[in-house]
Formats: C-alpha cells, sequence, structure tokens
C-alpha cells in the first residue's frame, strides 16, 4: 500500500513543464513574444518583464541582448538576487 501511495504522489505531483523543450512550451516563434515584452517595456519598464525577455532572447540564442536584458533588470532592481545571479555570468 505504501509503494501505491508513494507513486500516485509522485505522478500527481510531478511537473510536465520539465520534460518539455523552450520550443514546446514558449512556441516557436520567439520573436513574437520578445515583441510582447517590447511593448510592455515602452509603456512601463519593470524590471521583471526585462528578466523575462531576457529569458525569451536567451532562448532564441540572442546572446548579447539576453545579458543586456539582465544586467538592466538589475539595475531597476538590485535588490533582487535571483536577477543578479543570472545576469552577472
Amino acid at each position: 500500500m505504501k509503494q501505491f501511495v508513494l507513486i500516485a504522489f509522485i505522478l500527481f505531483f510531478q511537473n510536465p513543464i520539465q520534460s518539455q523543450t523552450p520550443e514546446e512550451i514558449y512556441g516557436k516563434n520567439l520573436d513574437v513574444k520578445i515583441s510582447y515584452y517590447d511593448s510592455i517595456i515602452r509603456l512601463k519598464p519593470f524590471s521583471g518583464e526585462y528578466f523575462n525577455r531576457a529569458y525569451l532572447y536567451y532562448l532564441n540564442k540572442e546572446y548579447d541582448n539576453a545579458l543586456s536584458d539582465y544586467n538592466k533588470a538589475i539595475s531597476l532592481d538590485s535588490t533582487n538576487h535571483e536577477f543578479f545571479s543570472i545576469g552577472r555570468i
């Protein structure tokens, strides 16, 4: 009975995103999503938006743009340790 409960627990709480590729999660056309963040940032620059767009740039293999956006996120919110640890690589 304990094995059944353990297996049921693992299957129920398994995160399906972990087994997906970035293309499956975000779609193949990352440029559309990047342009979405472009328009949001034009309206109101916010560190989280720069951080999210940086990740999309990274997935799109635009590493210079990704690093630039990570650094911008850090400059807007230098107290967020997650931004700092990813952006300064």
